[in-house]
């Protein structure tokens, strides 16, 4: 059956019965059936921080992406925002067969930018979690689950990688998607200020608005732990304006509903010992609240709220793939809906600073679109593996990245999204495939080796790599590891001599007696050239020593994972997109 008419076919349904399902499974065109389930929801400068320039590079070369159709599944669409100007874009591409989905309650303006909008909302209305009768694109609050059909019709799947912060919370981890989690950006927004014995203090500050504050009392309120807590105690005196102490600054920070300055716990003991020793005579000289400040070190750092892994389902593919800019992204934001309160009044705005893995991977999608605008031949699968092997993973301090709330290492592990046998035999084109296999033979752009007591201390992998540049070339293995693993690969050289050729190499990776219950590493095929391709390696071993067991895709087989405390040890992150201080994106000349 042709899929849009299946896709009718399950739109047109209210609910499906246990037995109903049973009947649909005996056809020899079911594939599968899912559960409905509710999905979670998850500028300017970045751009530039990813280095890419209109002049040169990637962006230039693409036409900046022209002719590519992006589709977005998302809850709520403004068309009328500046971001949706269609000026000096060029016709709708003749190829485009989607609708703009009108509302006689709401109408809904598609141009050459937003070419089309439609909903899925029979899910939710079937399921009683919607009595809407608009169907307007304009607030929809349900999807269709079809994503995991699409990289075989040649359209590339990235989706965000969650906002809970925790280990084992990664979604959208299956091997075809592109899985994004959320990193900072390299620009603050701070502010400063001038004490009356003239010291002069610089912290963070997120308030809406610009505010100068001269020759103003200085008062000293209880000690609080928590921001928030602190900021309760200003509105309750009625501050004009406050200084708040602490060590980290949340991303939500910006909803404070008074102008604050943010400094460390080393600046807060020099004011708190003036305000005692001045007393009734403390006082604030000035305070210039809101400069905009480019190059901020270290950056990028994994967002604390970035989903980390492992995923309890399947812990033999690496997730995430990637981290981009989603933390204080400047979005788009529908005027109707106050962006902010203060006391008794709402801030509506056009645009907000916002964060969330939902920020980050349209950064991706942008890039992904490029480089289809660059290379139309592509396979998704071909772009993620580019995007994953040429990403960086220093930031711009020159040092490896850390988690933003700390200085500890990034610890966003993840290993997938829990197929079945019929599903990934389907999408992987693997006839034999079963989720209780390890998938070491799984032809994806990084290694996952997980050991247990009574396995063998080797893990073989083969993967198929693929010369994507015009030139003849000669890649050389390089091999990065730390304490406790040992990485062997044959060939160690791969040569190439014409375009698309293929090459098959195997890597064993084996894990001591002495290793910990985390090490990584990389396998990098270097040209000498300037291409450089890299693959992250981690060896993990499970049992008593983690505490926990993970079970693979599916509910078939048993293997294991790392929790929070032997990730941070491991010292393990997934690569950011660019950090700013890198040249344009470039992919190595040939893929996994």
């Amino acid at each position: 059956m042709h899929h849009n008419n299946v896709r009718r076919r399950v739109d047109a349904l209210e609910k499906v019965t246990p037995s109903q399902v049973s009947e649909i499974k005996k056809s020899p065109a079911h594939i599968a059936v899912h559960e409905e389930k509710s999905g979670k929801l998850f500028t300017t400068h970045s751009p530039q921080f990813m280095g890419l320039m209109h002049s040169s590079g990637l962006w230039n070369a693409s036409s900046y992406g022209e002719g590519v159709i992006i589709g977005v599944i998302d809850t709520v669409v403004w068309p009328e925002s500046e971001s949706f100007n269609e000026k000096e874009m060029p016709p709708i591409p003749t190829r485009w067969k989607g609708k703009c989905q009108n509302s006689t309650i709401n109408p809904f303006p598609c141009n050459r930018k937003l070419i089309g909008a439609q909903v899925f909302i029979k899910g939710s209305q079937a399921a009683g979690e919607s009595d809407s009768s608009d169907d307007s694109p304009r607030d929809f609050d349900g999807m269709e689950h079809t994503h995991h059909q699409q990289p075989q019709k040649g359209i590339a799947v990235i989706c965000a990688a969650g906002n809970h912060g925790a280990p084992n919370t990664t979604s959208n981890a299956a091997p075809w998607i592109t899985t994004v989690g959320a990193g900072t950006l390299d620009r603050s927004f701070t502010a400063t200020m001038t004490l009356g014995n003239n010291q002069t203090f610089e912290g963070i500050y997120q308030f809406p608005n610009r505010v100068l504050v001269i020759d103003t009392p200085l008062y000293y309120g209880k000690d609080s732990t928590g921001i928030f807590e602190q900021a309760e105690e200003l509105a309750r005196v009625n501050a004009a304006a406050g200084i708040l102490i602490s060590d980290w600054t949340p991303t939500d920070i910006g909803y404070l509903s008074l102008p604050s300055l943010i400094l460390p716990p080393s600046s807060g003991a020099m004011i708190k010992k003036y305000t005692t020793e001045a007393t009734d005579d403390a006082s604030v000289k000035i305070m210039r609240l809101l400069r905009t400040n480019f190059g901020t070190k270290p950056a990028p750092k994994v967002a604390d709220f970035s989903s980390r892994g492992p995923d309890p389902i399947n812990p033999n593919i690496l997730k995430p793939d990637i981290i981009a800019p989603g933390v204080n992204v400047l979005a788009a934001f529908p005027p109707t809906i106050p962006v902010q309160q203060f006391g008794n009044y709402e801030l509506a705005s056009d645009y907000a600073l916002l964060s969330g893995t939902l920020f980050s991977t349209p950064h991706v999608a942008g890039v992904t679109v490029l480089l289809k605008a660059v290379h139309p031949e592509w396979s998704p699968a071909a772009i993620h593996s580019a995007l994953m092997t040429t990403a960086y993973t220093i930031d711009n301090n020159g040092t490896t990245l850390t988690i933003q709330a700390s200085k500890h290492p990034g610890t966003p592990l993840d290993y997938g999204a829990g197929y079945n046998d019929t599903e990934m035999k389907t999408i992987l084109r693997q006839s034999q495939w079963k989720c209780s296999q390890e998938g070491t033979d799984l032809n994806y752009p990084s290694f996952v080796a997980m050991f247990s007591a009574s396995s063998s201390n080797v893990k073989n992998f083969t993967r198929i790599v693929t010369k994507v540049g015009d030139e003849q070339s000669v890649y050389q293995a390089i091999v990065e590891t730390t304490h406790g693993m040992t990485i062997r690969e044959e060939p160690t050289t791969l040569t190439f001599t014409n375009k698309y050729q293929k090459q098959k190499y195997a890597v064993s990776i084996q894990m001591d007696g002495k290793a910990p219950p985390v090490a990584y590493g990389y396998l990098k095929w270097d040209d000498q050239n300037g291409h450089i391709v890299a693959s992250r390696v981690l060896n993990s071993v499970c049992g008593h020593v983690f505490g926990r067991v993970y079970h693979g895709c599916g509910h078939n087989g048993c293997h294991c994972g790392l929790n929070r405390e032997q990730a941070v040890k491991g010292k393990f992150f997934p690569p950011p997109l660019l950090p700013s201080s890198s040249p344009p994106l470039s992919p190595s000349p040939i893929i996994v």
